[in-house]
């Protein structure tokens, strides 16, 4: 008696359960999603964007929302600290070789300038007699050699107070240029939202590229079109 009992109550249970899930799909008026609806669904949810315009009504949808994001997550994160790290190195190496070719540049220049020199000192001295010629030479030579000896110090010089401040200046540049992407990257991503989405204006898209590239995904702002003909 107490076994069917038991059962009776299970089955009272299941009826209920299943009388209440199909008054919620009824009242939720669940539809299919589209698949591009889907796949903005899923990258919203494991990127923690989270726009809020799709939900799950279903039990089982719900439970499925769990699970993907229990896994999606973490594995989201990890690939986007990757990602940025390749970019950032990628970033940083050729900030670092445009300073070294900008370097090399002002050294060549420098040197031109020490060889048109010369070569002035040269032609004004065939305009003068031999020992006056002898003596501009001399002078000249005499002026590279001191023009060079100080360049040579003051590089020096330079190379020694740089090597002691290069470790800070190093990570403020990188900050500095990091900061500036970002800002050109909102700039770049509003200008296109609102040339494709003619109601959301140029702030507003900056609003919501902030929003979205931080990762807090309010939802009041979410794009419309998916036809970008």
């Amino acid at each position: 008696m107490i076994g069917n009992g038991q059962r009776n109550d299970g089955k009272k249970y299941l009826q209920s359960f299943n009388l209440q899930d199909a008054e919620t799909r009824k009242n939720s008026s669940v539809e299919t999603w589209p698949f591009i609806d889907s796949l903005l669904f899923a990258f919203s949810l494991i990127t923690t964007i989270g726009y809020g315009n799709i939900t799950p009504k279903t039990f089982a949808g719900r439970v499925f929302c769990i699970f993907f994001a229990a896994f999606g997550v973490p594995l989201t994160l990890l690939t986007i600290a990757d990602l940025g790290k390749f970019i950032s190195q990628i970033i940083f190496a050729c900030n670092d070789r445009f300073i070294a070719q900008m370097k090399r540049f002002w050294r060549r220049n420098n040197l031109r300038n020490l060889f048109k020199m010369l070569i002035c000192i040269h032609k004004a001295s065939k305009f003068i007699n031999n020992d006056s010629r002898n003596k501009s030479l001399r002078r000249g030579k005499n002026i590279i050699v001191s023009i060079r000896r100080k360049k040579d110090d003051q590089e020096i010089d330079g190379s020694v107070a740089s090597s002691e401040i290069s470790n800070d200046n190093e990570q403020s540049n990188r900050t500095l240029t990091l900061f500036i992407l970002f800002i050109i990257y909102v700039i770049a991503g509003s200008l296109l939202i609102s040339s494709y989405e003619p109601e959301i204006p140029f702030f507003t898209a900056v609003y919501f590229n902030f929003i979205t590239l931080t990762s807090i995904g309010l939802g009041d702002i979410v794009p419309q079109r998916f036809n970008l003909n």
